[in-house]
Formats: structure tokens, C-alpha cells, sequence
């Protein structure tokens, strides 16, 4: 979230009549404030702009002491609060933030149920949490590699082989898990997903058309003959193609080297197999480019270069 964005977000939610939470930092962190030279800490990390926070993390628990000894180091009461941790210590003091702290969060959600009323939690977290590329600027789309991998698995008791277990690295018997997942509120009706039926879906392989087609033009029969007649007959196309039988790539004509040029945002019909009547009715020229506004639920503007014309569409009963 970009700097100072939350606050906007809360007083949003706030003026909606909605309770906000903002979950800052965790307990571990909360308790080092409480320590000797704790406040500073507090002010220093609140007051972090969040590439630095980052970076940092990235760099891990020594990053974070030279950084901190450098800024807040008084070789007093806050030096004696770092120096009292290692650099792992520190490491995971720095990214105990409200987001990551499950105490703090379910504290946060049982007291949300004691009301009605809507929440909006806000929860500082650190993307990558936990993994390698933690506060890397590019770790929106990294990928670990196969040492990495090897040591989260370690990491999370996950055994060779067993990875896609549904309880593998949990503590809690499996039995204990899956009774309290059956009872809760959302599983306790059984199976939510829904079945849709089948479709059947009419052969067209002996449908008679043209050798060469646009694909646009097959795909708008095949769809025309899925629906009812009373919905197929208002089937429309947003191709130009589709009208004027023309190929994709028909597009490096006369009239097109002049700036005359059709958008894929304009309407088609069939109707009854006929081509609506359009005018005046446009050169064959400028048949494969142009644009198209829909101005009514039965008329099209059409223009191609200077030329307008007018396109209207016969409504069926």
C-alpha cells in the first residue's frame, strides 16, 4: 500500500459507519516496546517508509542492526534492546507485523463478533513473508530455487513425497482437524459447489456454408444455433468481418493507406440472412475498415474517413 494510503482507507470506511482495525504490529513487537528504549523503536518503525522496510528485511537481521544502531543507537537503553537479541532475534522482531501475528489477528476477529456492526481490517504485512525473497522488490513474480524450496520444506515439516498431503507439517492429529473443519459453519451443509447439467450441443458437421469463412461468421451461426429463435435472431457480431464476408487480414487497402480504418468495437447483424440497409451505402472500398457508434437500440453511426452513413437494424417481434 502506498505511503499514508491507509489512513484514507479508514476514514472511508469509518464515514460508511463501518468499524475500523488497524493491526500494526504484533505481539512480539508490542512487548519490545514496553522495554527500555522500546518507544523510539516503535516511533522509528512507524515513521519507516515502506521501500526502506523492505530492503531491509531483504537484508536480514544484520541489515537491520547496522541500520538501527546507525539511526538509533545511543550506546544506552536502546542499543542494550538490540544487543539483547541475535541477529535471527532481531530479524523476526522487525517483521513481527500485525498481518503476520496470528495472536493479534484472532484477537482482532473475536472481538469483531461480539457486533454486527461491518469491519474493515487494515493489516501491515510484508510480501514474501517467510520465504527467501522477503522484501525483495521483485518478488511479486520470484521464483524460488530448488535449495530454497528444499529448506522451506525442511522448514515447514513437510516430508519427501507427502507434499500434497492435506495435513502434512501440522501438529494437530489429523482426525482432530477434519472433525473441526465437518463442523464449521461453512461445510456443516455439506458439499456447496453446484452441478450444472449438461448442454447438448447440435452437430454441425453437415452444416452447408461457404468454403472460407471469417471465424467470426462461424462462431456467430454456432452460437445462433445453440439459443432459441426468439434470442438467435437478435445474435450481433462486433466484427466488420462478419458483414462484408472479408478475412483479417483484408485490412491494406486504398482507403486504409488514407486513414480510413474499422474499429472491433462496432455492431453486425444478420437479419433473416439479409444485410440491413445501410445509407448511403458505402463503397466496396471501404467495406474492410471503418467505425461504428451505436446511437439507438436500432441504429449504428458509421463513418469511414470523412463519409458518415447511417446503419439501421430491423427489430424482430
Amino acid at each position: 500500500m502506498r505511503e499514508g494510503l491507509w489512513a484514507k482507507f479508514e476514514s472511508m470506511f469509518r464515514n460508511f459507519g463501518w468499524d475500523v482495525v488497524v493491526l500494526r504490529h504484533g505481539k512480539a513487537q508490542q512487548a519490545a516496546f514496553a522495554e527500555p528504549g522500546g518507544e523510539r523503536l516503535r516511533e522509528w518503525i512507524e515513521a519507516c517508509p515502506n521501500q526502506l522496510y523492505s530492503a531491509l528485511t531483504f537484508g536480514g537481521g544484520a541489515a537491520w542492526r547496522a541500520r538501527l544502531r546507525d539511526e538509533l543507537g545511543d550506546q544506552g537503553e536502546v542499543t542494550a534492546l538490540l544487543d539483547r537479541r541475535t541477529d535471527a532475534e532481531l530479524a523476526a522482531l522487525m517483521g513481527n507485523l500485525g498481518g503476520h501475528d496470528m495472536p493479534s489477528l484472532l484477537e482482532a476477529f473475536e472481538a469483531a463478533k461480539a457486533h454486527d456492526r461491518p469491519v474493515c481490517f487494515i493489516c501491515y504485512t510484508i510480501k514474501g513473508f517467510g520465504l527467501p525473497l522477503a522484501g525483495h522488490k521483485d518478488n511479486h513474480a520470484g521464483l524460488m530455487n530448488l535449495q530454497q524450496v528444499e529448506t522451506l520444506r525442511q522448514a515447514m515439516g513437510v516430508r519427501p513425497g507427502h507434499e500434497w498431503d492435506r495435513f502434512e507439517g501440522l501438529a494437530t492429529p489429523p482426525e482432530r482437524l477434519q472433525a473441526f473443519l465437518s463442523a464449521v459453519p461453512f461445510n456443516s451443509q455439506g458439499m456447496r459447489r453446484l452441478q450444472a447439467p449438461t448442454i447438448p450441443v447440435p452437430d454441425f458437421s453437415a452444416a452447408a456454408s461457404p468454403s472460407r469463412l471469417p471465424t467470426c461468421s462461424v462462431w456467430l451461426r454456432n452460437v445462433s444455433g445453440l439459443l432459441p429463435a426468439s434470442i438467435g435472431s437478435r445474435c450481433c457480431s462486433t466484427s466488420a468481418a462478419t458483414r462484408y464476408g472479408i478475412s483479417a487480414d483484408s485490412r491494406a487497402t486504398e482507403h486504409a493507406r488514407e486513414g480510413c480504418s474499422w474499429s472491433s468495437s462496432g455492431v453486425d447483424r444478420q437479419c433473416d440472412g439479409q444485410p440491413p440497409p445501410v445509407w448511403p451505402q458505402p463503397p466496396p472500398a471501404h467495406a474492410s475498415r471503418g467505425s461504428f457508434t451505436l446511437t439507438s437500440p436500432n441504429s449504428v453511426a458509421i463513418r469511414c474517413g470523412r463519409q458518415p452513413f447511417t446503419w439501421h437494424l430491423p427489430l424482430h417481434d
